[in-house]
């Protein structure tokens, strides 16, 4: 049995469209996070996004001419803001992908402009701006693997009192973080177990979260580098996010952790990635059409790793999704009640197909093949093993997140795992700025072995320097 909060979030949003909502200790973060936003090196300039994220309810937010920017909006638009002040996007060609983010976005609201008119695409247009300001975020601010390692010290810093407070609810049941409103105060329960949620919208949100960065922090663990600092920040960061992901109590962040497993078990097999890709889809259509209800019955209803799952929920979602393809593949659809389980619809591509309609749910899937075909190329450019790891590891992290958004929405935080990773693979496999910086580690290595080379053949002795002989 799920005993739900007294108030649910969304209806929290809904009584307080409009109005400013700022904590004073929230305020002090966003006032410190604003200012490290303009003046922070660039390898530590996503901090404020995860500092924001973990640290602070979506209800706290600024109203600007009717406008809602709670604080991850609003750190999200100011560093797209940055960005261009500082013409941090002058190196970066506008490519494929950039285009598809640009095209899934407006496609989404003009297709709510012309179905529901004025106000409801301005409420989707807020909603919007997060994943386009987190993918051009990455896009613009990751420019090779040493920024990424910024990223991933300041996560393993900021998972340390998140974990704190994780273990703090399932111990005393009170959310500290609900003092910025929006959340319960008393942590939600199902079937006795607790669901830690912290400062997020929802403990799969959460769960979701930490997951898809648990197989980078792997990735530093098994580099096997002489550097103490650097394992010290893959080990703080992978139990740190693990306990988070666990203390959510969900099927969908316990299957989040299996699934970074697994990807790494392919490790070895990188370069065959592709066959093994086209081996699965094929299984997969095989085993749909096999199936007495498709796959997705399976999936969803046989597998659970935590009592209560809501799976057959998220089953009939996929079933009225695609018995009513018709009403919603032009451009969306208000009538959504195909059945009783889209009254919350918990799939994150679901939701675009909705809003947007079958060019705006193929948009998103494009983005993601350019971010793993971008992140392949990376891939094979690499050759130190750190490199290699790390690359892999923010692959596994993706994929983690873009299997666990079929159970659940890309709402809030949710959209730094989906967004922000897909900005910066699409940026490390870009030729003129990741896949650059990728082939100078080449040489320079290249470099270093012709200069070992040299002097160990150069004629002298490497004890005396004299001349042998």
């Amino acid at each position: 049995m799920q005993q739900r909060a007294p108030k649910d979030f969304k209806i929290f949003l809904q009584e307080t469209y409009g109005q400013n909502l700022i904590h004073p200790l929230a305020g002090v973060i966003f006032a410190i996070s604003l200012i490290w936003t303009f003046c922070a090196p660039r390898r530590y300039l996503l901090w404020p996004i995860i500092i924001i994220a973990c640290f602070i309810s979506p209800a706290q937010r600024f109203a600007v001419f009717g406008l809602d920017f709670h604080f991850l909006r609003a750190i999200s638009l100011l560093m797209v803001i940055r960005i261009l002040i500082y013409r941090d996007l002058r190196d970066v060609r506008i490519g494929k992908a950039d285009l598809a983010v640009i095209g899934l976005v407006t496609t989404v609201i003009l297709a709510t402009l012309l179905r529901g008119g004025i106000n409801p695409a301005l409420t989707l247009s807020g909603k919007m701006m997060e994943p386009f300001c987190l993918y051009f975020a990455g896009r613009a601010l990751v420019r090779n693997l040493d920024d990424v390692r910024g990223l991933l010290l300041g996560v393993s810093i900021i998972a340390i009192p998140v974990a704190i407070a994780f273990t703090v609810e399932q111990y005393t049941r009170y959310n500290f973080f609900a003092i910025f409103g929006g959340i319960p105060e008393m942590t939600a329960m199902r079937d006795g177990k607790l669901r830690s949620q912290g400062s997020f919208v929802h403990p799969i949100t959460a769960g979701v979260f930490w997951a898809s960065f648990a197989p980078l922090f792997m990735a530093q663990i098994m580099s096997k580098k002489n550097d103490l600092s650097y394992l010290m920040i893959g080990w703080i960061g992978f139990i740190t996010a693990v306990i988070c992901a666990l203390m959510t109590n969900s099927s969908t962040s316990i299957a989040g952790l299996l699934i970074g497993i697994a990807g790494w078990c392919f490790f070895k097999f990188r370069r065959h990635l592709r066959t093994f890709f086209w081996i699965t889809l094929a299984v997969m259509l095989i085993l749909h059409v096999a199936s007495t209800n498709g796959l997705h019955h399976v999936i969803f209803t046989k597998i659970s790793f935590v009592s209560g799952s809501t799976g057959y929920h998220r089953y009939r979602l996929f079933d009225g999704f695609f018995d009513n393809f018709t009403k919603w593949f032009v451009m969306g659809t208000n009538n959504r009640m195909f059945n009783r389980s889209f009254i919350d619809v918990t799939n994150q591509y679901i939701t675009t197909g909705l809003n947007g309609g079958l060019i705006a749910l193929i948009l998103q899937i494009s983005v993601i093949v350019m971010a793993f075909k971008a992140i392949g190329r990376a891939l094979k450019t690499s050759v130190q093993r750190h490199d290699t790891l790390l690359i892999f590891g923010l692959g596994v992290g993706f994929l983690t997140a873009v299997i666990s958004f079929t159970a659940t929405g890309s709402h809030g935080e949710g959209n730094i795992p989906l967004f922000l990773f897909a900005g910066i693979m699409i940026s490390l496999g870009d030729p003129g700025i990741g896949l650059k910086s990728l082939k100078a580690a080449e040489k320079n290595k290249a470099a270093m072995n012709e200069e070992g080379g040299l002097n160990s053949n150069s004629g002298k002795s490497p004890f005396t320097g004299r001349e042998r002989g």
